[in-house]
């Protein structure tokens, strides 16, 4: 079951509700690609937050009870998010890079005298536009990530798993315990030194099935998961 909220839902205070399905063959159609939105069936495209579980429990009653998220990620999560959304694959701080290569190319033109000074003034007014332009950016990608630090969690109980993701948007994924087919954790050589891990759960829905993730979240919380989706658990963490 997803609970997805937009930028423009989250200021409405509406979400919309869709249930993961089982693809019958490799996509539909007879296309041999699948999509996210074609592995998803929306129940209802617009209805307020504050209603959301009672559309879920009146359309599956097994859903009536659902686990609240309340395992937040790790601390350390926000300086690696700003560092991972905001730099690696931020477009502000490549850009910024880019006016600099330009702006050192510009001078090295008027240098050897390959354009005037009046054609490198005009350069530089550009090239401060796009300073302008990655400077916010940048800031609307920090913003981001801080936003996904603030609400990224996840939490169970004894029959379902809640994960939470987002940032601008925000999206909440219920994943029956005995629905998921693989899970576990995995780190890598830079969360380890961070203690931190990325948890994860794969269910059957979609063509290939569908994987459910959550990064950084502590060792401590993915070693209780990892307990958690044993099999002959008890199902509580």
């Amino acid at each position: 079951v997803h609970i997805h909220q937009s930028f423009f839902q989250r200021l409405l205070k509406c979400c919309s509700v869709s249930y993961g399905r089982i693809a019958a063959g490799p996509g539909e159609y007879g296309s041999n690609s699948s999509s996210d939105a074609d592995d998803k069936l929306v129940v209802h495209p617009f209805v307020p937050l504050s209603r959301a579980h009672e559309v879920i429990s009146q359309l599956t009653p097994e859903f009536a009870t659902l686990p609240e998220p309340e395992r937040p990620v790790s601390p350390r999560a926000l300086r690696r998010a700003i560092t991972r959304r905001a730099i690696f694959q931020g477009g502000g701080f490549w850009l910024a890079v880019s006016a600099c290569i330009c702006a050192v190319c510009v001078g090295l033109l008027r240098t050897v005298g390959a354009i005037t000074d009046a054609d490198a003034s005009f350069l530089h007014v550009g090239i401060a536009s796009l300073f302008i332009l990655a400077a916010l950016i940048f800031a609307v990608e920090v913003i981001g990530a801080v936003l996904w630090y603030r609400r990224a969690s996840f939490g169970v109980d004894a029959r379902c798993v809640v994960l939470v993701n987002g940032g601008y948007s925000v999206e909440t994924t219920f994943l029956p315990r005995t629905k998921i087919q693989l899970a576990g954790t995995r780190s890598n050589p830079l969360q380890r030194h961070a203690r931190v891990a990325t948890l994860f759960a794969k269910s059957a829905a979609g063509v290939g099935g569908q994987k459910e993730r959550l990064i950084d979240v502590s060792e401590t919380d993915a070693a209780l998961w990892r307990d958690w989706v044993r099999p002959g658990a008890s199902g509580r963490l």
